[in-house]
């Protein structure tokens, strides 16, 4: 992908000690890359952030979830006592979602 450390010499005119056309076109460059590269670093701190919040939600999600199957399969085994045919009909639509065997 190149050299993104690279920058552009800019070296003023002797007698003026101006930048002449090229000398412009040189500190444009440079302004350019050192923006690329804060936007770079940017990213990489907002990629690393959404990736922490994106796994710190799946976790607070999936442990209610885990215990929520294991009373849902405790439920089916009847090991809570007997349940209803409308209980019985709710929770076979539901077998699947829990990792029970249908």
């Amino acid at each position: 992908m190149g050299d993104r450390a690279a920058r552009v010499p800019v070296v003023r005119a002797p007698v003026t000690r101006t930048p002449g056309t090229v000398a412009a076109l040189g500190q444009g460059f440079n302004e350019l890359a050192d923006t690329a590269a804060d936007l770079e670093r940017r990213l990489g701190r907002y990629l690393e952030t959404r990736a922490e919040f994106v796994s710190l939600v799946s976790h607070e999600l999936r442990t209610p979830l885990t215990a929520i199957g294991g009373y849902v399969k405790l439920l089916i085994a009847r090991d809570a006592g007997e349940i209803n045919p409308t209980q019985e009909e709710f929770f076979g639509d539901r077998r699947h979602a829990c990792g029970s065997p249908s």
